[in-house]
């Protein structure tokens, strides 16, 4: 068994290790057949954002032999407007609504990004980095929401499997299907 060790980033090296893993995992990096069996990322990620969102709620991070080969991402809601492709969401989540509350007036964050390196899948890292994001910050949230396209099925059965549940699903300007699911920590 590999010696794996799940902690929150905690420094540049740490963030340059995401951003390392982040561009072999892009959809725009693999071929067709690995996007539909292995899943993607979408968000392209730059130091400086990433070292601002860690300021604001530690990245969770898995490293291996000093290697960075997991990572989960918090998005503080003032990061909002940072992204341009998460707009469409944004917006959606302003009308969403979580057991008949507004998810706006819940107190939660966006996972801006999960991501589990290729020979470190199938392992219950993906979980185990959820289960640690939960352990660092439930005391400030009682809500993590997020969004998995609809094409990129091994995400959605992994977010299942941690128990994300379906807020809605709804098309972005360009036609991409989305699902937006929360796990609700209260």
């Amino acid at each position: 068994m590999r010696e794996i060790v799940v902690s929150g980033a905690e420094d540049e090296r740490d963030l340059q290790g995401i951003l390392a893993l982040q561009s072999q995992n892009l959809e725009a990096a693999l071929t067709p057949v690995e996007v539909a069996s292995d899943g993607f990322v979408t968000v392209q990620h730059d130091l400086a954002l990433l070292l601002e969102m860690n300021q604001q709620g530690p990245h969770v991070i898995a490293k291996h032999e000093g290697r960075v080969v997991g990572y989960a991402l918090v998005m503080a809601r003032t990061f909002d407007d940072r992204i341009a492709v998460l707009k469409p969401m944004i917006a959606e989540l302003a009308r969403a609504s979580y057991h008949g509350a507004e998810v706006n007036r819940l107190r939660h964050f966006i996972m801006g990004q999960i991501c589990v390196g290729k020979a470190f899948r199938g392992q219950g890292l993906f979980a185990n980095l959820y289960h640690h994001m939960r352990q660092c910050h439930s005391s400030r949230y009682e809500l993590v929401v997020t969004e998995v396209s609809a094409r990129n099925h091994r995400s959605l059965r992994a977010h299942q499997k941690v128990d994300f549940q379906l807020l809605h699903s709804y098309r972005d300007p360009s036609g991409e299907p989305w699902e937006l699911i929360a796990w609700d920590w209260s």
